[in-house]
């Protein structure tokens, strides 16, 4: 049997400080959009998002409501993917 990870909606973070002070460099920050709108979500909110999809096996259209949308979730999981970002970090935080 596998072991289970408790799922925490309240505090809604798998990343701890320290954790995410390593690899939030690695990230490009969000631009505001030329015609105005909602600002971005935060990096760390839709990674935060992007992991529960990720650990729970949840479907990205149920994704809980303390998260950025699921589909502002996806586009930024897909554009770092296609960016590298994920192998990118694994290899960095290999060798350190």
């Amino acid at each position: 049997m596998g072991c289970t990870r408790k799922i925490d909606l309240e505090g809604n973070s798998y990343l701890t400080d320290a954790q995410w002070d390593r690899i939030k460099s690695y990230l490009p920050e969000p631009e505001p959009q030329q015609q105005g709108g909602r600002p971005p979500h935060s990096n760390r909110a839709c990674l935060e998002g992007i992991l529960f999809v990720l650990l729970t096996g949840c479907q990205w259209e149920k994704l809980p409501k303390c998260f950025p949308s699921s589909s502002t979730c996806w586009r930024r999981f897909e554009e770092w993917t296609r960016h590298g970002f994920f192998e990118g970090l694994w290899f960095r935080l290999l060798d350190e």
